[in-house]
């Protein structure tokens, strides 16, 4: 008999090759120890008819130091959304990461991993800008942090707006690849709203597995030409292996850009919110994962392709596939369970643009290694 068993849901885990197909789910422990076409016994049945059951969701870009930066939000917060892994995106620097790592990350429930921000001050408040200068970064503590955290740290996050560079125009993002290449085993992540230069410029610097951020962003140089049409570069770039991450955020999303590309066959490869703790469960731009989410649906893009964005893809950057992003029997005991419920839902973008939803994805319940974390009271437990 199992701890737990979960029936009747609709399960979509990709990284299985499950999509939408009802099964059994057992749980011993911290881990899933069988996924069936068959009844299972339980100590505790979970009847999750009507709801999707999926792995529990990652959130590949967050902003989670909470207490050395007005972005960041605790990170535990976010059980209540379904989410129980996440990435920070360069909420600190050099200077702050230690910080962050005792304050944040070690006691978190969730499995966290971050990009340390190339200027060493990090993101402090929306007023204050970081220092790209070469001279300016501290190379020697980048390189320390990556060997004292190194499995917790995937990579660089440096920002390519005007207003972030000035003067240095592309050259920041120039020292970040270079930096990642001679430290060993660093990802790039860049944030590409309103860059000083033509996007294609951007990509043509990235490398395989360096993640291109707000992917569908309107400001500036973006994805799509004067046509509105995908532009060449973008696909190139993904055909080299360039991650696109929509990392929707309350300024970095255009409703047009994001339709136009869906539109085409140019799925983002993940969905992350960039959330932060002034638009956690308030925003009409970003409330939380699933309600991006569910942004995503009504843009058309199917629900297993949605689920592959927001479990196996950011799982399998993270390095942790073998653990998290999947039900597969062996890996931790994370699920998400959630409900599209019909109601009426307007979705803004950076450029105040709505869209009218007719359904939202709503959590019933989050389970983080075996241990229910978050519940409706409402939701059946047998």
């Amino acid at each position: 008999m199992y701890d737990y068993v979960i029936k009747n849901g609709a399960v979509f885990d990709p990284a299985g090759g499950i999509a939408g197909d009802k099964r059994w789910i057992g749980i011993d422990g911290a881990f899933v120890s069988a996924v069936s076409e068959s009844p299972l016994e339980g100590a505790y049945t979970i009847d999750a008819e009507g709801c999707y059951v999926t792995p529990g969701l990652i959130d590949f870009h967050t902003h989670l130091f909470s207490k050395g930066s007005e972005y960041g939000i605790k990170p535990d917060y976010l059980l209540s959304q379904c989410v129980t892994a996440a990435v920070d995106a360069g909420t600190s620097g050099s200077v702050g990461f230690e910080s962050f790592y005792s304050a944040d990350i070690v006691p978190s429930s969730l499995d966290i991993r971050a990009f340390v921000s190339l200027g060493a001050t990090g993101l402090g408040d929306p007023k204050h800008r970081q220092n790209y200068a070469r001279e300016r970064i501290n190379v020697k503590k980048l390189k320390k942090l990556k060997a004292l955290y190194g499995d917790r740290i995937l990579g660089i996050k440096v920002a390519m707006s005007r207003h972030d560079v000035g003067e240095l125009g592309i050259e920041p993002l120039r020292t970040a690849v270079e930096l990642a290449e001679e430290i060993g085993d660093m990802r790039v992540c860049v944030h590409t709203t309103d860059p000083p230069c033509d996007s294609g410029e951007l990509l043509a610097l990235l490398r395989a597995g360096d993640i291109f951020c707000h992917c569908f962003h309107g400001t500036g140089s973006c994805i799509l030409d004067e046509e509105g049409h995908v532009r060449p570069q973008y696909r190139e770039a993904r055909e080299r292996g360039v991650i696109f991450d929509c990392a929707n955020g309350i300024s970095h999303t255009s409703h047009r850009c994001a339709l136009a590309a869906i539109r085409e066959g140019f799925y983002p490869d993940i969905i992350s919110s960039d959330m932060v703790s002034f638009a956690y469960g308030v925003s009409p731009r970003n409330r939380s994962l699933l309600y991006v989410m569910s942004k995503y649906r009504l843009l058309g893009m199917p629900a297993e392709d949605i689920i592959r964005c927001v479990t196996q893809t950011p799982a399998q950057l993270m390095g942790m596939s073998d653990r998290i992003g999947t039900l597969k029997p062996g890996a931790f005991a994370d699920v998400a369970i959630f409900r599209e419920e019909p109601c009426t839902v307007h979705f803004e973008d950076a450029g105040k643009q709505l869209l009218e939803g007719k359904t939202l994805l709503c959590p019933q319940m989050t389970m983080k290694k075996g241990q229910i974390a978050f519940f409706q009271n409402n939701f059946s437990l047998l």
